[in-house]
């Protein structure tokens, strides 16, 4: 795993082992951080904790399940899932 998509609203993180490469985002908004489609990679949901409050994680695809329930229960954040 590694970063990407470093932006001053957030980062990327990009899983480059799996032969279908996912990319996971974490965006930060007014002092919260909303995590998209995330992979779990430690480094990541610390970076993202560092960043600010965790506000939910957002899956917006229904087959792009990763590891979206679990994160959101570590986290103790709601996990939206777009219909």
């Amino acid at each position: 795993m590694r970063f990407c998509d470093e932006q001053d609203f957030g980062f990327g993180w990009i899983d480059d082992e799996d032969p279908i490469r996912r990319t996971s985002h974490a965006l930060v908004v007014d002092g919260g951080v909303w995590l998209i489609d995330p992979v779990a990679w430690p480094d990541a949901e610390q970076r993202a904790l560092e960043s600010g409050q965790p506000r939910g994680v957002l899956q917006l695809l229904d087959r792009h399940n990763r590891d979206c329930a679990a994160i959101a229960a570590t986290l103790g954040v709601p996990h939206h899932v777009v219909p």
